[in-house]
């Protein structure tokens, strides 16, 4: 018989899925994405740098080099395959590094574009109150890190902050000060958290800090008796409550904020980002959104 004119692939499987089978799908899916005109170039060649399109003396187009790697011609580097740095892998890594790249500037340009209420720090307000009635002074980190989130909050563009620090490093106390700023500005602010354990740890902070400042805080969680939640709900959206603590509870369609200008999230790697959009959400104030402060003692990368 005649021997094909190209290696034939091996793809990683798992039982009972035979190779044929993938051969064949593969196949099929490089036709069908060919027949409906999907490889189409991300930058168009007469835009493409030179040395970007000649990889190893050659120009690959994404579809040669896809097909390539799918069916090798049998004088290939077989080492060069494995160790994926053979121009047709070198054509696929800079098409995913551009379309990723292209993609955050969409999205930093898309959040750029929104809005969120500019919170000024008042003089001798709610936050240097605060200030006053701490029973410790603030850490050099925790001064420069409040510094950073007042002019965020200052802007028209919402902040999207991550505040890292370990357990028991105070960034409940950043949180406040930054809750503060937006209070004086007459804006409500949400701390929402992954447990209950954790919003309550929170509420009695805040609470010992804020309410002798005369702050009404709202507290929502899961559990909580339906009275208790239907008297929550009414302080929350008469706008009385300029503070809102509570676990996920906070994000659902019943909670209606007056204003919401501050969203604080705990933990954030514990919610979907489904979630995290429910509570950026809750502001339906001429097409704002609220700033974003999320906390976490886990570093992520």
């Amino acid at each position: 018989g005649e021997l094909p004119n190209a290696l034939t692939p091996v793809y990683p499987t798992s039982a009972g899925l035979p190779q044929v089978y993938l051969r064949k799908a593969v196949h099929s899916g490089l036709v069908h994405a060919a027949r409906h005109g999907a490889f189409v170039e991300t930058i168009p060649p007469e835009h493409m740098p030179r040395s970007a399109m000649r990889v190893g003396g050659k120009a690959w187009s994404l579809e040669q080099a896809l097909h390539f790697l799918h069916h090798p011609t049998p004088d290939v580097s077989l080492a060069q395959l494995e160790d994926r740095t053979h121009p047709a892998w070198q054509r696929l890594k800079a098409e995913e590094l551009l379309a990723q790249q292209l993609s955050q500037l969409q999205s930093k340009r898309a959040r750029d574009e929104l809005r969120a209420p500019a919170l000024v720090l008042t003089k001798g307000g709610l936050h240097e109150q605060l200030l006053g009635v701490l029973p410790f002074g603030l850490t050099d980190a925790q001064r420069r890190v409040g510094e950073e989130i007042a002019q965020d909050l200052m802007r028209q563009v919402p902040m999207h902050r991550l505040l890292q620090g370990d357990v028991g490093s105070g960034k409940t106390v950043v949180a406040a000060l930054a809750a503060a700023i937006c209070m004086d500005a007459g804006w409500q602010c949400a701390l929402m958290a992954p447990t209950e354990i954790l919003a309550e740890q929170h509420f009695r902070k805040l609470l010992g800090w804020l309410e002798p400042l005369g702050i009404t805080t709202a507290w929502l969680t899961g559990t909580q008796k339906a009275k208790e939640r239907r008297a929550m709900l009414a302080l929350i959206e008469s706008g009385e409550a300029q503070l809102v603590v509570g676990t996920h509870a906070i994000i659902q369609d019943k909670v209606k904020f007056k204003n919401l200008a501050l969203a604080i999230i705990d933990e954030q790697h514990r919610f979907g980002v489904a979630q995290r959009l429910a509570l950026r959400n809750k502001l339906h104030h001429e097409d704002m959104e609220p700033h974003l402060l999320m906390m976490t003692a886990t570093p992520i990368p």
